[in-house]
């Protein structure tokens, strides 16, 4: 669940940084630095709340039950009590909803889909914001290296973000066969 909260955030938080990039190329509005450091941490907080809370479920997809039957066991005279594993990841409901309807939205689509309209937007506010800075000052400027940084993380997320979807894709089409899931 730590793990996947994490990613959240990092699928999120890339989503934050190139919708905070595209406001200061196409929106250029003054802004104190502690205006601006105040509500970056504060959309850094949501994001973390949100990710906490859309991954809440995951602590509870693996619990022990102690059956409180011991076994004897022939190792050093050791008893050994069984546990079931109560598997909420095996519910089909929640496999249904939460696995699927949820997930591909919240973690590929909505970011997706936000990440390549971003991007093509940054691209098209740095091309207006060089020939404006050609037509004022007559010479040629170099690039905005902040935005071209933040279109190549936004290329590189779309490249690795979707092994993941795949992985979730072929995840829900084995929920019926224990034995490909087992395998991992």
């Amino acid at each position: 669940p730590l793990a996947l909260i994490a990613h959240t955030v990092t699928v999120w938080i890339t989503v934050l940084v190139t919708l905070n990039r595209y406001h200061a190329i196409s929106r250029p509005v003054p802004v104190s630095a502690t205006a601006a450091v105040r509500r970056t941490r504060l959309q850094v907080i949501c994001v973390m709340a949100f990710a906490f809370v859309y991954n809440m479920p995951r602590f509870f997809e693996h619990q022990p039950i102690d059956k409180g039957q011991e076994l004897n066991s022939n190792v050093n005279g050791t008893n050994f009590t069984v546990i079931e594993i109560r598997n909420l990841g095996d519910n089909k409901l929640y496999q249904i909803i939460y696995s699927n309807i949820l997930y591909y939205p919240v973690m590929y689509i909505v970011p997706l889909i936000s990440l390549a309209y971003l991007n093509a937007r940054l691209i098209k506010g740095l091309k207006e914001l060089k020939h404006k800075k050609e037509a004022l000052t007559g010479q040629r400027q170099q690039d905005d290296n902040i935005t071209l940084v933040i279109v190549a993380i936004v290329c590189v997320f779309i490249l690795t973000q979707t092994p993941a979807l795949v992985n979730q894709i072929l995840w829900a089409a084995t929920t019926g066969n224990d034995e490909q899931r087992e395998c991992g």
